[in-house]
């Protein structure tokens, strides 16, 4: 795929996404080095259970964590979705753009040596997709981020051990509630000595609701997890 986007950009020159500069023949992540270098890490106030964008007046922990039980740990994300991140995302999810690997794995990994302490985890897992969306989709991205967080800090890392059982709606027209019910029973450990009094850093690329990761914590721990802490691409705002 990536030798054909190549001897198209010959003959049809790439646009950047963002700022239709016309893009080096070797770049094909659709994004140009300088609008991609414009992507900032999260920053402060947010909440410090789920990383929700706050007021600069609220409590640090918000309304729907201090309301709600959340089996995850700490959600940790590293940017908003939005600007160049959201369409760096959207590129690599719908248009197979995996050239964007690399780029934003570096970028998530400086994150990661900024903001987490790495010896805390044991096993690095990836939210799973459904197998239809999957074979779809061609990969998962989650997995790919995975394994470049796994490999730079000598983390185990498992694709099979959290699987994914039901299909579920598109959550981007649903509630809050609709998207808790949504996945509801859609998860499932394959081999819970995988996960026994293990922490786990679990990878996902977009939080919103926070229902799918709440979701995969709660049936990790079912399992006989210790703890688990959430690391995701991007967080709405």
């Amino acid at each position: 795929m990536n030798f054909i986007r190549s001897l198209l950009s010959l003959v049809f020159p790439l646009e950047c996404r963002i700022c239709k500069k016309t893009l080096k023949t070797e770049n094909l992540t659709y994004i140009c080095s300088e609008c991609f270098a414009k992507i900032r890490f999260i920053e402060e106030p947010y909440c410090l259970k789920c990383s929700r964008p706050l007021r600069p007046f609220e409590n640090r922990i918000c309304k729907d964590c201090r309301k709600e039980k959340r089996y995850f740990k700490r959600i940790y994300s590293m940017g908003l979705y939005q600007g160049v991140l959201r369409e760096a995302i959207l590129l690599l999810k719908y248009e197979r753009v995996k050239a964007l690997i690399p780029p934003l794995g570096e970028l998530l990994l400086k994150y990661c040596q900024r903001n987490l302490k790495m010896s805390d985890f044991d096993l690095v897992l990836p939210a799973p997709l459904f197998r239809s969306k999957k074979k779809e989709r061609e990969f998962n991205q989650a997995e790919a981020f995975a394994q470049i967080i796994g490999k730079h800090f000598f983390l185990s890392v498992s694709n099979e051990t959290l699987l994914r059982i039901r299909d579920t709606r598109s959550m981007s027209s649903l509630k809050a509630e609709e998207r808790k019910k949504n996945v509801r029973g859609a998860f499932m450990v394959k081999e819970g000595e995988e996960v026994r009094n293990r922490r786990i850093l679990l990878i996902d690329d977009i939080c919103t609701t926070a229902a799918t990761v709440d979701e995969c914590s709660k049936v990790l721990l079912a399992a006989g997890a210790k703890e688990v802490t959430i690391l995701t691409l991007a967080r709405t705002s």
